[in-house]
């Protein structure tokens, strides 16, 4: 059991919560079902945007910063495009790799993978400064977010890595702040979870290290803006089954957050023929092919089967996302290439699901919306800001 999964099994009976005495817990299957109006989309007509963008920090006055793999883009409130705001490099203000973005009050944060850095922008793109917690620290490249307290939360970016199956370790989220008088600060370990590295070993085709499909996870979450981290963990009991995120404070403390019931879905046949046709067409692609082959070659098709380890029921968590303003979007399993999310507000517990498609991704929620990342044409992305409208 890790430890994440040992605190929470200590927090279900009563599921407490701070300043409540109890949490209600619904089931998801009666919780009303929300529909996406949609508000605007942001105009990337001339928007130098990468095919995926990976974060996005909105501003109170409405205006937008979107960050992809090495730029950061600033839209004005009806979505049209500004500029851009530092550049692809290695000096200060620029970045290789970015893993987080985010907003304190009218400072934008840009954390940096490769460089190891977090830079500091004031909203009309001057660089502000650069916040390097040491490399003894992060150890690698790692997420680096910014806290609303100024110290720098981090997490090793490769959380799969080549290894014997069914082998084990724990990935440790850290809390780094600088102290006056100390150059290496001081660091404190946030979170440590298991991590799996269970990987396909297939002895046909070519293909990078890839997860096995149905594995159990315990997602944690961190936007910036609060003072604690959200991990979630499943516990199930024959066709009954509950899940609950957790709310890990910089302190040291934990409550609860949200706690719902959900109903256990059976792994069927049907489903390991879906995820079997999927990566075999991917693996069966000609060398050089930008599209899937059309399907599976025998012999490959054979090799996943005998490879891809099936338990009973499918892995009930997939992502987990931290919003603004308690808002929490909890990423169930997919089914038919759809994923259903369980919408749910801090000590208040879940209270919509809705169903996206699995090539829609929220990039950032708050009470009553979510930006959604999708396909459009030419190959670039929609980032869609949508109005969450439930019964």
């Amino acid at each position: 059991m890790s430890i994440v999964a040992a605190l929470l099994a200590i927090q279900i009976p009563a599921v407490p919560a701070l300043g409540q005495e109890r949490l209600e817990i619904r089931h998801e299957d009666d919780l009303p079902v929300a529909t996406l109006e949609e508000v605007f989309e942001l105009d990337l007509t001339d928007a130098p945007i990468s095919r995926r963008a990976l974060h996005l920090a909105e501003l109170a006055d409405g205006r937008v910063f979107v960050g992809g793999a090495t730029e950061v883009l600033a839209f004005d409130g009806d979505g049209v495009y500004q500029g851009e705001i530092g550049r692809e490099g290695e000096g200060p203000g620029e970045f290789q790799l970015l893993t987080g973005l985010g907003m304190h009050r009218d400072t934008l944060w840009a954390g940096d993978a490769v460089s190891g850095r977090v830079s500091r922008f004031l909203p009309d793109g001057s660089l502000l400064d650069v916040i390097t917690p040491p490399p003894s620290v992060r150890g690698g490249p790692s997420f680096l977010i910014l806290a609303a307290d100024g110290s720098v939360v981090g997490n090793p970016l490769s959380l799969v890595r080549p290894g014997a199956p069914g082998s084990s370790r724990l990935t440790v989220w850290w809390r780094w702040r600088a102290e006056e008088g100390s150059g290496a600060g001081v660091v404190d370990t946030l979170i440590a979870t298991e991590v799996r590295d269970d990987l396909l070993q297939i002895s046909v085709g070519s293909m990078s290290p890839r997860p096995q499909p149905f594995i159990e996870r315990e997602p944690v979450a961190f936007g910036g803006a609060e003072s604690y981290a959200l991990a979630a963990h499943a516990s199930r009991e024959d066709d009954d089954g509950l899940i609950v995120v957790e709310r890990l404070h910089f302190n040291g403390a934990a409550d609860t957050a949200v706690a719902v019931r959900y109903r256990p879905r059976p792994i069927t046949s049907e489903d390991v023929d879906r995820v079997v046709d999927e990566l075999g067409r991917m693996l069966s692609r000609r060398p050089g092919a930008l599209v899937p082959a059309s399907r599976p070659r025998p012999e490959i098709a054979r090799e996943l089967r005998r490879a891809i380890r099936t338990p009973e029921y499918h892995p009930p968590l997939t992502d987990l996302v931290q919003g603004t303003g308690g808002s929490i979007w909890i990423g169930r399993e997919s089914s038919a290439s759809r994923r259903n999310w369980l919408i749910a507000q801090e000590g208040v517990g879940a209270v919509a699901r809705i169903t996206l498609a699995d090539y829609q991704r929220p990039l950032s929620a708050s009470d009553g919306y979510v930006w959604l990342l999708e396909p459009g044409a030419l190959d670039l992305p929609r980032i869609v800001k949508y109005r969450l409208d439930a019964p």
